[in-house]
């Protein structure tokens, strides 16, 4: 995370927390964002990949926007990225996160 947050081609993290607890926790240990670059989400439940491409498309419209796992770090080619090169045919398009069909699966931890 700390890597990402000092790419020079990342706008904005937003993470998403399963509960404000997981958030304060995350906040008492005093991470370095200088930049202000994290953007807390706190969904108050446990996260599913749709909730990503639903955020995204009510918060993030016109944004390129890439959904990873915490322990995914960016490198250098990152920013050769564009919205032109992800609009060619062999490319997944920006537009096709609002296409994607994901199964909803309710887990439960007791």
């Amino acid at each position: 995370l700390q890597w990402n947050l000092c790419h020079p081609c990342v706008r904005g993290i937003h993470i998403h927390f399963d509960s404000k607890e997981d958030y304060d926790g995350f906040r008492k240990r005093r991470f370095d964002d200088p930049c202000s670059k994290v953007k807390p989400v706190v969904l108050k439940r446990r996260m599913q990949y749709n909730d990503s491409f639903a955020y995204a498309n009510e918060n993030l419209e016109n944004v390129p926007v890439m959904v990873t796992n915490a322990d995914i770090y960016l490198g250098k080619g990152f920013c050769s990225i564009t919205r032109e090169l992800l609009q060619t045919p062999r490319n997944m398009s920006v537009g096709n996160f609002k296409q994607r069909h994901v199964r909803t699966v309710n887990h439960t931890i007791e």
